[in-house]
């Protein structure tokens, strides 16, 4: 275990050939945003080949901090983690784990992977490009019989059809919260607003088109899909809401790539956890996110 800061640094690191190129480096990471528990796993690869012996390196840079760290040794000091390695061709391999154990700052994370000429660590010995990976570590404030809920403010999703979650101190009522509470998603780009909700014992899907100025509403029959499914997980803790595409009269609204949202729950008289706690008059968001 290594402290860097105030952060404490669980590190599993594997052996590797090492597996950058000039101009063909490339970084991955399981995921792009992390909490409590949530492990991070880095891989790295290369499609090329080259004559030039070269020295790698990796390092991480934390929010608010100025100085990268390199890996493994995860110090200020620019040391290599391998030397005179001559690129080949290797496929995206994992060479570094992290698990987030809470205490971390929150905020953007970045990974830089370079070469350089064996021997020499300045701006003229770099071979080929810098490549950068930026992930985050974030939280939203909550408190009372809610621990955690995704997405945080600022998240950045990859898909368009991502899983949001809130996960509360016992398990939940699913029945109870299925009829009684409010979804809410709006576009911050075309500001069209839909609103998963229910009245007189049916459940409602609402539209609101700001360019015709109208409102479209459908009822949502059956098993019928719409807009977000309530499920249960974590042992019946964690309110799990997949979000998908949604057709109201001719009229789609669903999240797309370099999209900007905002999600807002709101609990009402009724919704509760398995144990009674009343989950009335609390409501989470809105809270802003994006689709990469």
């Amino acid at each position: 275990m290594r402290y860097i800061g105030y952060i404490t640094i669980i590190i599993m690191i594997y052996c590797l050939v090492p597996s950058i190129s000039q101009g063909e480096l490339i970084l991955n990471i399981n995921k792009r945003s992390f909490w409590k528990g949530d492990e991070a796993i880095f891989s790295i690869g290369n499609s090329d080949q080259s004559t030039e012996a070269v020295d790698v390196y990796i390092a991480f840079k934390l929010p608010g901090i100025n100085n990268l760290y390199f890996w493994p040794s995860f110090t200020s000091s620019p040391t290599p983690c391998v030397t005179g390695w001559v690129p080949e061709f290797v496929p995206m391999t994992k060479f570094f784990s992290y698990v987030f154990t809470g205490v971390e700052p929150r905020g953007e994370y970045k990974v830089y992977a370079a070469f350089f000429r064996t021997g020499r660590f300045d701006a003229e010995s770099l071979v080929g490009p810098i490549v950068e990976l930026t992930f985050w570590m974030e939280q939203p404030e909550v408190g009372g019989p809610i621990l955690n809920v995704v997405p945080f403010k600022g998240q950045r999703f990859s898909t368009t059809t991502p899983v949001f979650s809130i996960t509360f101190v016992s398990p939940i009522d699913l029945e109870s919260i299925k009829w009684h509470s409010k979804i809410q998603l709006e576009s911050l780009v075309s500001g069209k607003v839909v609103t998963l909700y229910s009245e007189g014992g049916t459940l409602w899907v609402k539209l609101f088109i700001p360019e015709d100025d109208m409102v479209v509403m459908h009822r949502i029959s059956g098993e019928e899909e719409s807009l977000v499914s309530l499920e249960m997980g974590d042992e019946g803790r964690t309110l799990k809401m997949p979000v998908r595409p949604v057709t109201i009269q001719g009229v789609t609204f669903g999240l797309h790539k370099g999209g900007h949202y905002s999600f807002t729950i709101e609990f009402l008289d009724g919704a509760r956890l398995s144990d009674g706690t009343s989950l009335a008059n609390i409501t989470i968001g809105p809270v802003e996110f994006f689709i990469e």
